[in-house]
């Protein structure tokens, strides 16, 4: 237990490397550091970036804040978790992992979440909480390899200010519609940034979610985290590559991919993925990026009711099989490779709905 960069093996670390290492203890962060999180919006005329102040607290079962380091061959199947006040459904801060809460400049390899409840306000993944690239970084990648969310249940309660105040982002237009709460949840990866960052070979097993819906009636903001995906809860980068550059013919002809140029490849989720809007089966939302050689057959589902005004107007939901929201009409691409649902997307009892769905891009 510690305020923050808390992590079962070890709380802060640069240049370093934690092999070989496994955590059973549960690991608690009781304060929060902030930080600037940073988001693309569009106004239909112009592409800009936004500011957010929000509270983090980095904290994973094997390392709290991670830069330029290595670690492999890690199992963490401690609960880890920031802080919760009593009496509140919400957790306080974000950049929360089953193995490592905050990450930056590292390789990640052979590391396993195994059946440990991941909590936090935003950032939250199985594997890492948040996984990126300094601006400054002249290594060629730095990759999650084999991770591996092995039944580990993944829950995000939406971003917090200092104030306690729920922090949103604004993915497109001018309208609350698309004003969302700060969620990004993911089986390995809550938050990945970065044009240098990848994860291949990775699976998820476990349940990804908002809070449960109370009361229909009345959802709260802990059901309302936005962007959750069963690999991936966000993705933001900078460029997308052409089909061209991500696969190459092997010595016996066979067409292969160059896991060092996608985002997200050869993963899968069987989990079950739950939240307000941006709910993917492997990513959530991607602003640019690729996904490729990869699957969902875990259910979709929203926690969103929309309204439905006089002209017909349902909100938006942005849910798939594959990708919930590829950021249309926000200045950014997406390339989706060989890749295939067989998950159960949406309620059938029509309890929540809304528009933009699809069998792989919502």
């Amino acid at each position: 237990t510690g305020a923050y960069n808390v992590g079962g093996i070890v709380g802060n670390m640069e240049g370093s490397t934690v092999q070989n290492a496994e955590n059973s203890g549960d690991v608690t962060a009781t304060g929060y550091d902030e930080e600037t999180y940073t988001f693309h919006t569009n106004h239909y005329t112009e592409h800009t970036t936004q500011d957010r102040t929000v509270q983090v607290a980095n904290i994973g079962g094997i390392a709290g804040n991670v830069t330029a380091s290595t670690l492999q061959d890690v199992t963490n199947s401690g609960d880890v978790h920031s802080n919760q006040q009593a009496r509140k459904d919400f957790y306080d801060a974000g950049n929360v992992g089953g193995v490592v809460g905050r990450a930056e400049d590292t390789n990640i390899t052979n590391a396993t979440n195994k059946e440990a409840n991941i909590r936090g306000a935003h950032n939250v993944g199985g594997i890492a909480g948040y996984f990126g690239n300094s601006d400054t970084t002249t290594e060629p990648s730095y990759t999650v390899r084999n991770g591996i969310n092995n039944g580990g249940d993944i829950l995000a309660t939406s971003a917090r200010d200092a104030l306690g105040n729920v922090v949103k982002e604004l993915v497109r237009g001018d309208s609350n519609k698309e004003n969302f709460n700060i969620g990004n949840m993911g089986g390995i990866v809550g938050y990945m940034y970065g044009d240098k960052t990848h994860i291949t070979g990775s699976a998820n097993r476990g349940t990804v979610h908002s809070a449960d819906i109370e009361a229909f009636s009345d959802i709260k903001d802990s059901s309302k985290a936005a962007n959750v995906g069963g690999i991936v809860g966000k993705i933001d980068r900078s460029k997308t590559n052409d089909l061209s550059n991500i696969k190459k013919t092997d010595d016996e002809g066979r067409e292969v991919l160059i896991t060092e140029k996608i985002a997200v490849s050869n993963s899968y989720n069987t989990g079950d993925v739950k939240g307000f809007t941006g709910i993917g089966g492997v990513v959530g939302m991607m602003y640019n990026g690729e996904v490729a050689g990869s699957y969902n057959q875990g259910a979709i589902e929203s926690t969103r009711i929309a309204n439905d005004d006089d002209n017909n107007n349902i909100d938006p939901l942005n849910m798939g099989g594959v990708i919930g929201d590829a950021t249309e009409r926000a200045g950014a691409s997406a390339l989706i490779y060989d890749v295939y649902n067989k998950g159960q997307i949406g309620r059938a009892d029509f309890e929540t709905y809304g528009r933009h769905v699809g069998g792989v891009v919502g």
